[in-house]
């Protein structure tokens, strides 16, 4: 038996009400491919399941978010975890379902060649500057990248053990050059993963040396960023105050 979901284009941004609005979307369209095959096996009492195998794969993810976007997505998921949390307490039967198949041969592989995940902040502006909308207060500050991302586990549910493999790198965004330079320079990341019944145990290292550049302009930047909150008066700060998540789905197929 086998399950396919495919979403071709799959982007998310949070609009404002009203007329001045950053327009820039949370999570750039992208596509992923998410399959399951389930193994069975013919018995006296009916088809159970041997193996199951879960496969995800993505081409590319470029996120771009301000701090004011994080606190929005922090308080949904945060609201949506508390309405799901069951006011009736687990009888026994409950939780034995729960541990049903937990003993079935899993393999779980996944793979993302390339994330990106920038942040935009409002910097302080000269008196004799114009604002006109909220873009053209928003500069990218920092960027996170990271390459080839690969992991695989295997073992079945209630005992997984695998390895996630990536590249990370980190930039800074130099407005006197309006490009981009390293910050953290490329290094290779392994986490092992090791879950049991009653434990999980996790260690991420890597070999190689992790050098960061600190310039002048970097430091200059970081004392532009406006960090407070209650000087923010301007009819453009309401607007980024007021905002209304969305999603967006095209050509989202299920097989």
């Amino acid at each position: 038996k086998t399950l396919h979901i495919s979403i071709d284009d799959f982007s998310s941004e949070i609009k404002s009400n009203f007329e001045h609005s950053s327009g820039l979307p949370i999570i750039d369209p992208f596509a992923a491919d998410f399959r399951s095959v389930y193994l069975t096996e013919a018995t006296s009492e009916g088809s159970i399941f041997v193996s199951q195998d879960f496969s995800l794969d993505c081409e590319s993810i470029r996120c771009r978010v301000t701090p004011h976007d994080i606190r929005v997505v922090s308080s949904i998921f945060r609201k949506t975890i508390d309405k799901l949390q069951p006011t009736t307490k687990v009888t026994p039967s409950a939780m034995n379902f729960h541990e049903k198949g937990s003993g079935i041969a899993t393999r779980i592989r996944a793979e993302l060649h390339s994330f990106s995940f920038v942040v935009l902040h409002l910097f302080q502006l000269h008196k004799a500057d114009k604002v006109l909308n909220v873009a053209a207060m928003l500069r990218p500050f920092v960027e996170f990248h990271t390459q080839n991302t690969k992991l695989r586990l295997e073992g079945c549910l209630a005992a997984l053990t695998g390895e996630l493999n990536l590249n990370a790198l980190m930039n800074f965004f130099n407005p006197k050059l309006s490009g981009w330079e390293s910050l953290v320079e490329p290094f290779q990341v392994t986490a092992t993963i090791d879950q049991m019944p009653n434990e999980s145990l996790y260690t991420i290292s890597s070999h190689d040396h992790i050098n960061v550049n600190l310039t002048g302009t970097l430091l200059s930047e970081i004392a532009r960023i406006e960090y407070s909150s209650r000087t923010r008066e301007t009819k453009v700060h309401r607007v980024i105050d007021n905002c209304v998540p969305g999603i967006l789905l095209r050509e989202v197929k299920f097989v």
